[in-house]
């Protein structure tokens, strides 16, 4: 796989695989539901209670130190259960203790420990460094210096983000399974936070629904502003690919005696000292050698009984090079096969790597006999093939995109856009054929082309969203907003389009775009008297309240 943004069966699976899963779930899944945390009081006396606190923090260095415990359970219908535990102390230090305005930190963690019997203890270091910024209450520009991304301490970066606040602007995490805004408020030393904003990733809602869930994220803060404890509790019940499946998890940090030894030796903090260290699992070796048709319905079977990451792929290989499309389609086509088993051969060709699989997904995507639901399944794997992708791929999703099945067609149009980002060697071709779309279309159609092009991250095509900021249909001024605002340039235009637009979703796009920034803006004070006049004319509530985020994180 080449740029892979992880979909949620793929965090559900690996989460089902042992502790390395249970730690990428929290990369993907640790978010707040809207309207779950209680409203803290803004009044008067509460904003100078906190100002006091400001004005009397300590703004001396810094040392800080942690202990981190991260709990994953999940059990399915049959009541069988996964659990882990990991642990680690982690210390921060300003990284110029000379100087009192630093933000930047040197970052260790040791006494790593795991319960999971998916990690070797041998495969994790005896500590690890890294490096960080902390400003306003934000930890940013978090560099583990060459850890592989699949390494379980991977999760340091998690743990900080949930540790970060910023009580004068949202801000914007991005995880595996979307984009999340998050705006905080502080009440004297304790932070809550509500979700603001979400955007998932489109293909998610085919193998994952969330029958029920609670959240709770709970932060205190030190006299000094920084970080005390986090207390983050949730439970999830989900609906994946028809199977009922419970997730409770948390993540613990109190605080501890800064150690007597922090190593700041600069070897320790080099661009790549974490390079050499490898996950090692105790699956590793599992993957299977699969030689017969018997042997790869064995092997389906076992996966999807237990999910494993490392036999999906050779499952898939086999299946596409020996196996063939009449094996697969016999599978699709048996009504009496459990569902299970046809998502999973559809996954398994996804994760193959190999480029039979464009002609055996083209082909299933292709048969009318094969019913709606593994169509679409076909249709969001022949788009993440990454590399291997191949011009039938292409070629495939361009010819469902123009037949009668809404569904399929909206479908097939949306993954153009993530084969584009997934196959850099076909981007290209699909720019060119959204740009064409996005002309030919009616207004029903203009908004599933928008969003694809969205889903392409690029900015070839900015000169012809231009105009759809001012369409007459709000959906389709909103998402125009979100992809010009990934390009610095259009940012003066959004703003001046931002004093006429009346419509409080696509401003707050505009909006929350600029805010999650880890880049600093500013606005001058001629647009700031346009936008305060602008706000006291409206009679538009919730976009009046849009104005003032916008204004009160200009001005803080």
């Amino acid at each position: 796989m080449s740029k892979i943004h992880r979909t949620l069966f793929f965090s559900i699976l690996t989460l089902l695989g042992g502790m390395l899963a249970g730690l990428l779930y929290f990369a993907a899944m640790n978010t707040v539901t809207l309207n779950s945390l209680p409203k803290t009081d803004s009044s008067p006396l509460v904003s100078e209670s906190n100002n006091k606190i400001e004005n009397t923090a300590n703004d001396k260095q810094q040392k800080l130190a942690y202990q981190v415990t991260i709990n994953s359970n999940m059990t399915n219908a049959s009541n069988e259960a996964t659990s882990t535990v990991i642990r680690f102390n982690l210390a921060l230090k300003q990284s110029n203790p000379d100087s009192k305005n630093s933000t930047s930190l040197l970052g260790r963690i040791d006494q790593i420990t795991t319960s999971s019997p998916a990690v070797a203890m041998s495969a994790l270091p005896e500590s690890l460094s890294f490096t960080a910024k902390y400003q306003d209450g934000y930890f940013h520009d978090i560099d583990l210096l060459q850890l592989p991304e699949g390494h379980p301490l991977f999760i340091i970066k998690t743990v900080l983000q949930h540790l970060s606040y910023n009580q004068h602007k949202p801000l914007q995490l991005q995880l595996a399974d979307g984009t999340y805004t998050f705006q905080y408020t502080r009440q004297k030393l304790q932070v809550k936070r509500e979700a603001v904003r979400i955007n998932h990733i489109t293909t998610q809602t085919d193998t994952y629904r969330i029958i029920s869930e609670s959240d709770q994220w709970n932060l205190l803060l030190q006299t000094s502003l920084h970080p005390q404890s986090l207390k983050y509790d949730t439970f999830r019940q989900i609906n994946y690919n028809d199977q009922v499946i419970n997730i409770d998890q948390s993540i613990t940090v109190d605080p501890i005696p800064f150690p007597l030894v922090f190593d700041d030796s600069p070897t320790l903090f080099a661009h790549n000292a974490n390079k050499d260290y490898t996950l090692v699992t105790s699956t590793s070796h599992k993957q299977p050698t699969i030689e017969s048709n018997a042997e790869l319905m064995s092997a389906l079977t076992a996966f999807t009984n237990a999910p494993d990451l490392y036999a999906i792929s050779a499952i898939g290989q086999y299946a596409a090079q020996h196996a063939g499309l009449s094996f697969v389609e016999d599978i699709l086509l048996n009504t009496s096969q459990d569902d299970a088993i046809k998502s999973a051969i559809i996954f398994a060709l996804e994760q193959s790597g190999v480029p039979e699989a464009n002609n055996i997904l083209s082909a299933i995507i292709l048969n009318e006999a094969i019913d709606e639901k593994n169509r679409l399944r076909a249709i969001t794997s022949i788009a993440k093939l990454g590399d291997v992708t191949s011009d039938l791929a292409l070629d495939t999703l361009q010819q469902m995109s123009h037949i009668d099945n809404k569904t399929i067609a909206d479908t097939a149009i949306l993954n153009v856009g993530i084969l584009g980002d997934h196959a850099e060697h076909l981007a290209d071709n699909v720019t060119d054929f959204l740009n064409k779309k996005l002309h030919q279309d009616n207004s029903n159609n203009r908004y599933i082309t928008l969003l694809a092009i969205n889903n392409l991250n690029t900015s070839t095509l900015n000169q012809q969203v231009m105009p759809f900021l001012t369409s007459g249909h709000y959906e389709e001024r909103m998402i125009a907003a979100r992809i010009l605002a990934k390009n610095e340039q259009y940012q003066t235009k959004l703003f001046d389009h931002l004093l006429v637009e009346n419509n409080p979703s696509v401003a707050g796009e505009i909006i929350d775009a600029y805010l999650s920034q880890k880049k600093a803006f500013s606005l001058s004070k001629e647009y700031q008297s346009k936008l305060i006049r602008r706000m006291n004319t409206t009679t538009i509530t919730p976009l009046r309240d849009k104005y003032e985020v916008l204004l009160n994180a200009t001005n803080e």
